[in-house]
């Protein structure tokens, strides 16, 4: 995913990568609505000036029943693959990591060292492991993972409930 040359991204690596997270709609559109959906945390600031907007993926469940349910856990899924299959050099994240700088850490002292604020948890199964276990995780999660609809950047745009009015109501006093 990286140049080997240059320790550069890749220029196609936003088609590597799905980040599963969900969309305004999907929210407003869920059991819970925007009134209930505190446990998802993007920061404004976060989405704005550092997560790969090209990476994003809608979150929509692998069972219709399912679909209309908020899911606090991240999911993360990079292949090397031209047709997105899960294999052995695949990466596989799945967690309870808020989308903020305070969950994922911010650089300090000239990059140095990173700074993370929050406690989270996640399981990695990286590079190496199996690719058997890797499919198994991936086809037994709630959500689509294998291929999943990107954001059309032009329409979608991520939860961020900062943003909402019921929020702004209750704590920009």
């Amino acid at each position: 995913m990286y140049s080997c040359f240059t320790n550069e991204p890749a220029a196609d690596v936003h088609k590597q990568i799905s980040i599963l997270f969900p969309t305004e709609e999907h929210v407003e559109d869920s059991h819970l609505g925007v009134a209930n959906a505190s446990s998802i945390i993007m920061a404004a600031k976060f989405w704005d000036d550092v997560l790969p907007k090209e990476c994003f993926c809608k979150q929509e469940a692998t069972q219709k029943e399912l679909d209309l349910n908020l899911h606090h856990a991240k999911w993360i899924v990079s292949t090397t693959g031209e047709d997105g299959a899960i294999d052995e050099d695949s990466c596989v994240y799945l967690g309870s990591h808020n989308m903020s700088q305070a969950a994922w850490g911010s650089f300090e002292k000239n990059k140095t060292q990173i700074c993370i604020y929050n406690c989270e948890l996640g399981v990695v199964f990286g590079p190496g492991q199996s690719k058997a276990v890797k499919e198994l995780v991936v086809n037994t999660f709630p959500l689509k993972s294998s291929k999943p609809a990107k954001y059309d950047l032009s329409l979608d745009r991520p939860f961020i409930m900062e943003k909402q009015q019921i929020y702004r109501d209750n704590f920009d006093k």
